[in-house]
């Protein structure tokens, strides 16, 4: 996985753009964060405008960067727990994109499952409207990304 230092530094800032979790939660997060043995992005799937179902291609593509070496690599550890994080850009309303990086994080969670044959643990998390990823191109706030975590 990356440099641990750089990869805790990006969790940190999205756990603290987490919505409608307590600073307790968040405090767990930070801690669970600091005592990570490992951590990074494995994945990111795009998505159109609105948008939250997965295409046929998009599955072709998630396949294609599962089947990656050094991805497969890291799953072979029964441990890796997958952290999905969906995404919406800043447009509309925030309970609507909320909505959206929700349903956008469980489609990429069931296609993990149900299409690649994924069995580790995954938890889903709708991070509703960001522009954390790019504040001045929308399209690349309308993510999710799959974050492998070994404990």
């Amino acid at each position: 996985m990356p440099e641990i230092a750089e990869v805790k530094r990006e969790v940190l800032k999205r756990i603290d753009q987490m919505p409608n979790i307590s600073q307790q939660t968040k405090d767990k997060l930070y801690d669970a964060v600091a005592k990570a043995h490992g951590m990074g992005r494995l994945l990111t799937v795009s998505f159109d405008t609105l948008l939250t179902k997965i295409s046929p291609e998009q599955i072709a593509y998630m396949k294609s960067r599962w089947e990656r070496p050094q991805i497969q690599q890291h799953l072979e550890d029964p441990t890796l727990v997958l952290v999905i994080l969906g995404y919406a850009d800043k447009q509309g309303n925030d309970q609507r994109n909320l909505q959206i990086s929700n349903a956008r994080a469980e489609a990429v969670m069931e296609a993990l499952r149900d299409q690649l044959g994924v069995q580790n643990v995954m938890h889903v998390i709708g991070m509703g409207g960001s522009n954390l990823l790019d504040p001045n191109e929308l399209a690349k706030n309308r993510i999710v990304e799959v974050w492998g975590v070994l404990p």
